[in-house]
């Protein structure tokens, strides 16, 4: 959310690692501030092909991750991206 009542939409460069989607953004940026005070959070991914393509939404809780072994495998699967 935002300070006032309005949610908080915003796009995010995403990988597949793991078996989880990751993401990754700075550490002041709004959808932190939000996800550290409630980690529940929704993903929608689509194509802008109207004859094909997949559309999909993910539901879940986000989970900060520190570690530098993982943060650099998880680094080289935002590079195979």
């Amino acid at each position: 959310m935002r300070p006032d009542p309005r949610p908080h939409v915003a796009p995010v460069a995403g990988a597949w690692h793991a078996g989880a989607l990751w993401f990754c953004s700075l550490p002041r940026e709004r959808k932190v501030e939000n996800l550290s005070a409630d980690a529940e959070c929704s993903l929608l991914t689509g194509t802008n092909e109207p004859a094909g393509g997949v559309d999909a939404v993910l539901e879940g809780r986000a989970v900060r991750v520190t570690g530098t072994g993982e943060l650099e495998e998880a680094a080289e699967a935002f590079r195979r991206t």
